[in-house]
C-alpha cells in the first residue's frame, strides 16, 4: 500500500447486510466476496486481476470459485485506466473520500503551523531590545547567538510543520467529557466515569487517535479495550503486591488449604474398580486427572518454598 494511504477499511454495516448481491450469496461466497475487498483495499487503487486463477487462490475457494464467480464478479468491474484489472466502484469511492479528508486535516494542519510560526516570529521581534538603526542589525545577531539569551533561535516554517501541525479528530470523535462517557459502553458510565474522562483527554492530547496513531472512529470500542487494558494492569498490579507481601509460610498455608479442597473434589468422585467397564474407567479418569495433576502441580510449589525457607 503506498504510503500516506489509511489501512483501515471501512465496513459500512447495514449496507452489507441489506445488499441484494451479498444475500444471493452462500456463506462461503460471502467470505469469499469479503476476502477479495480486504485484498483489493491493499492496492492503491483498490485493483484486483481480472484473472481466475489469482482470484481464485485470493478468494481461498480454490476450484470452487469456478461455481461461484459469477455471483462475485458481478460486484467489480473492469478498470479502463489499467487492462487487465477489476475493480469495485463503491469502494474505490470511499478510498477516494477517506484521501479527501485527510489530504485536507493535513492541509488544515500545515495552515496552522505556518500561522503559529508567524506568530513566534512577531513576539519573539518585539522582545528584541530596541536600538538604533546603526546598531540594529549587530544588536540583532548578538542577542540570537549568545547562548544566555532568553530568545532561542526559532525553527523554519519547514521544521516547525513536522514539530506541531495539529491533527483534528474524526467527526465520529467526541466533542466533550460529556459526550465521551454518555457514548462509552453503560457499565462504565456510572462506576468508571473518571477513567473514561481520562481516556478522552488522553486521546484528545492525539488529536483523537489511538497509541498507534491510528484514528478512534468507534469510540465505544476503543475506551471499552482500554478499559480490559487497565483492569489487567490493575489486577498484575494487586498480585505483585500482594505476592510481595505474602511471606513463603503463607503461600504454603493457602496452598495446603487448596489441596484440601482438591481432595474434597476427588473424594466426591468415584475410583475406578477393576470390574468397569473399560469405557466406564476411562471417563473417571479423565475427570480425576486434572485434579490430580493440579494437586501434585502445588505439593511442587510447596517443596520449592520449603527449599527456599531451608536455604
Amino acid at each position: 500500500m503506498k504510503e500516506g494511504l489509511c489501512p483501515d477499511m471501512p465496513l459500512f454495516v447495514n449496507d452489507w447486510l441489506s445488499s441484494t448481491s451479498i444475500k444471493l450469496m452462500t456463506l462461503e461466497e460471502e467470505g469469499a466476496y469479503l476476502n477479495l475487498l480486504l485484498h483489493a483495499w491493499n492496492d492503491d487503487n483498490c485493483c484486483l486481476p481480472d484473472n481466475d486463477k489469482h482470484l481464485a487462490a485470493l478468494s481461498k475457494l480454490g476450484e470452487r470459485w469456478y461455481g461461484s464467480k459469477e455471483k462475485i464478479k458481478a460486484n467489480f468491474q473492469p478498470d479502463p485506466e489499467r487492462p487487465g484489472k477489476i475493480f469495485n466502484a463503491k469502494q474505490r469511492a470511499v478510498r477516494a473520500e477517506q484521501k479527501a479528508r485527510q489530504d485536507a486535516a493535513r492541509a488544515r494542519g500545515q495552515k496552522g503551523a505556518q500561522a503559529r510560526w508567524e506568530k513566534k516570529c512577531d513576539r519573539n521581534a518585539q522582545a528584541l531590545p530596541k536600538h538604533s538603526s546603526s546598531n540594529a542589525t549587530a544588536s540583532a545577531k548578538h542577542v540570537l547567538e549568545n547562548t544566555s539569551s532568553p530568545v532561542s533561535p526559532l525553527p523554519s516554517p519547514e521544521e516547525s510543520l513536522f514539530i506541531s501541525a495539529p491533527v483534528e479528530p474524526l467527526p465520529s470523535f467526541p466533542k466533550s467529557h460529556t459526550e465521551a462517557v454518555e457514548n462509552a459502553p453503560f457499565h462504565l458510565q456510572e462506576v468508571e466515569a473518571e477513567f473514561v474522562k481520562a481516556t478522552w483527554n488522553k486521546a484528545m492530547s492525539r488529536g483523537g487517535r489511538d497509541g498507534r496513531d491510528i484514528p478512534i472512529r468507534n469510540w465505544g470500542s476503543f475506551v471499552a479495550t482500554e478499559w480490559k487494558y487497565e483492569q489487567e494492569r490493575r489486577e498484575k498490579l494487586k498480585q505483585d503486591r500482594t505476592g510481595a507481601a505474602q511471606q513463603p509460610w503463607a503461600q504454603i498455608k493457602n496452598l495446603e488449604a487448596m489441596i484440601l479442597e482438591v481432595d474434597k473434589s476427588l473424594a466426591q468422585l468415584p475410583v475406578p474398580q477393576g470390574d468397569l467397564y473399560p469405557e466406564k474407567k476411562k471417563e473417571i479418569h479423565q475427570k480425576r486427572a486434572p485434579l490430580l495433576e493440579r494437586k501434585a502441580k502445588m505439593k511442587g510449589q510447596i517443596d520449592t518454598l520449603r527449599q527456599q525457607i531451608a536455604n
